[in-house]
């Protein structure tokens, strides 16, 4: 699993973001209720092949085209080679140099109000950073999330499981737990 979209509130997953094998692989977007099991190496679905190939693209980034009135919104940029997908930068725009950027416009497929807790989401205790996310645990029967498995240290890593008990706040960008660092001890 390459993330986990989770209901802050709940601590309840509703999606999971999988990666497809073979050579044309592609993330896509599983609801939960479609995993039958998950495990640390596979995940089995309950989907035929035909389903899974209709399962949704995760995409983190989208590139949007400009619209095609773009050139005569600018004046500067009358008679101006515009390329496709592309706004002026540089001389197009006043400057010394030509180039062209593209427009980016950054979708997250995550429902509005849910998390996305993936391998490197941050967790802090009451007094500091210890460490990120490696492992979400997940109840196989409720969907809720049980714990997490939190990664410390930049070349010698320790793994500490941390319980939902344990979790003041799940949020966009990281976990802040209750408990010091002190408090949390690593897995054996």
């Amino acid at each position: 699993m390459k993330h986990v979209i989770v209901d802050p509130n709940t601590k309840e997953v509703a999606d999971v973001v999988l990666e497809q094998s073979g050579i044309m692989g592609r993330d896509v977007v599983v609801p939960i209720g479609a995993v039958n099991k998950a495990g640390r190496e596979s995940v089995e679905l309950a989907l035929d092949k035909e389903q899974a190939r209709a399962l949704p693209d995760f995409i983190l980034t989208k590139y949007e085209t400009p619209p095609p009135d773009l050139v005569s919104a600018y004046p500067w940029a009358t008679g101006a080679l515009i390329a496709q997908g592309m706004a002026p930068v540089g001389a197009a725009a006043g400057l010394e140099s030509i180039a062209f950027a593209p427009i980016v416009d950054t979708t997250e497929q995550i429902p509005p109000g849910d998390v996305d807790l993936s391998p490197g989401t941050e967790v802090w205790a009451t007094d500091g950073k210890i460490g990120s996310i490696r492992d979400v645990i997940v109840d196989e029967e409720t969907r809720r999330i049980r714990g997490f498995v939190v990664e410390k240290g930049f070349l010698l890593h320790t793994d500490t499981e941390v319980s939902l008990d344990q979790v003041a706040q799940i949020a966009k960008d990281r976990v802040t737990l209750k408990d010091s660092k002190a408090d949390l001890h690593p897995v054996s």
